[in-house]
């Protein structure tokens, strides 16, 4: 009878547990790779407090004095309360140059945005449950989401007389008011225009609410990786490797924002309307090296698989320690890999973690396996494997379909290469 302790059963048990064993270093580098992700995403709302966050822009909207109809004690009385009414026409121009600010290990994107924005305001053109207020109560009034931001506001009019913006003490869900008070002496009944010049620094994200009847905003940047996000896409947009140029159109009746609310603003409907564009950093070195991590285990299982059917197939015997080095090299590989990418990116991080875990292993496998040619192939073989993982990495749509076609290929090349293999190691019948 064939002595148990060489059983080729027993050896697959071993090397499943000491696989799923290795499954704690695994977990240990990933939360190591969560933490530092965390690190990093506080470093870049750091900068963000600094330099500025993402912006909303909210604006312009007039502010009328009205009396509103509260209910109290089964009776209605009248109370003083603002209306909002939105403009006619808004015609939002932004120029966002870009960069990124580094603070430690860590960088985030931000802008400093020049801002032109005009349209025009009809008061008297929607219906309204009292007459249009007067002079001295309308108010031009802008809102954003984080005020720390605003650098400069070069210029403030409406009908072509300039206005001053102060804080207000309107709060919109948070968001910081600016408003100017119109002359006494000015026309709220009839149709004006305004105009309104700032610049607004903030970081990774600006969007724009269109409040007006038709709402146009065109943003030109020099930030290569563009996402468009909110309500509405660009209806032009151009994206080349020196930034790009967008441009989006929104009518009232793609919104639903109603033109004129009393007591409150509707911020719900303008956030949910607002559109814009995210500046996204591209796969992370922490969400790529998640993603090979991923494949760790696997990663484990398939190497301890080629060197046990090494072992059946050449007659070489390896201890269950010796697959335990190998498997612990291969996990420190991810942290490596981590360390490295954190300081030189993680396309040269990679390579030089996978060209340091290949030369390690290759050497080992020369000298557990007493031969350097089956070293080096061993070493080659691991490399090529390596390879393919950072194709599975780098490849988001297709990563299911080459990861199914590659374990696809394993499978067949090992029944290919055990299929004259007497695993019961007696003599047939």
């Amino acid at each position: 009878m064939q002595n148990f302790s060489r059983s080729a059963t027993l050896k697959l048990f071993l090397l499943g547990a000491l696989a799923l064993l290795l499954l704690i270093p695994l977990l240990m580098i990933g939360a190591v790779v969560s933490e530092r992700l965390s690190l990093k995403n506080a470093t870049e709302n750091e900068i963000a407090q600094r330099h500025g966050g993402e912006q909303l822009l909210l604006g312009p909207f007039m502010v009328l004095k009205r009396q509103c109809e509260v209910a109290l004690k089964n009776r209605f009385v009248l109370q003083p309360c603002d209306e909002f009414v939105l403009p006619e026409v808004l015609n939002v121009s932004g120029k966002v140059p870009t960069s990124l600010k580094r603070l430690g290990l860590y960088e985030a994107p931000v802008y400093d945005a020049q801002f032109a924005l005009s349209g025009a305001f009809d008061l008297a053109r929607s219906a309204s449950p009292t007459p249009p207020g007067t002079s001295d109560q309308a108010r031009f009034a802008f809102a954003l989401t984080d005020p720390r931001g605003i650098r400069e506001v070069r210029t403030v009019s409406a009908a072509g007389r300039e206005l001053a913006l102060a804080p207000s003490n309107l709060t919109i869900n948070g968001m910081a008011v600016l408003e100017a008070p119109l002359p006494l002496d000015f026309d709220v009944s009839k149709p004006f225009e305004f105009a309104l010049d700032l610049s607004v620094s903030g970081s990774r994200a600006l969007n724009v609410a269109p409040l007006g009847r038709l709402s146009t905003l065109k943003l030109t940047s020099n930030w290569a990786d563009p996402s468009f996000s909110g309500a509405f896409l660009p209806v032009e947009k151009s994206i080349s490797e020196q930034g790009f140029d967008a441009r989006w159109q929104v009518l009232e009746l793609n919104r639903r924002i109603p033109q004129r609310s009393l007591a409150s603003f509707p911020i719900s409907e303008a956030q949910a309307s607002a559109f814009g564009v995210n500046l996204v950093v591209m796969a992370s070195s922490y969400q790529q090296t998640e993603r090979a991590l991923k494949y760790g285990f696997l990663f484990i299982v398939l190497t301890f698989a080629g060197y046990f059917l090494f072992e059946v197939l050449a007659g070489v015997r390896l201890h269950p320690v010796q697959y335990g080095l190998i498997g612990a090299a291969l996990a420190v590989f991810y942290l490596l890999l981590l360390a490295a990418a954190e300081i030189i990116g993680f396309a040269l991080a990679y390579l030089l973690a996978a060209i340091t875990l290949a030369a390690l292993i290759g050497a080992y496998s020369g000298a557990i396996l007493r031969s350097v040619k089956r070293g080096a192939s061993a070493g080659a073989l691991l490399g090529a494997i390596y390879a393919v993982l950072y194709v599975l990495i780098a490849s988001e749509s297709h990563a299911l379909l080459l990861g199914a076609g590659v374990l696809l290929a394993v499978i067949s090349a090992t029944m290919y290469l055990t299929r004259k293999v007497n695993w019961y190691g007696n003599n047939p019948d």
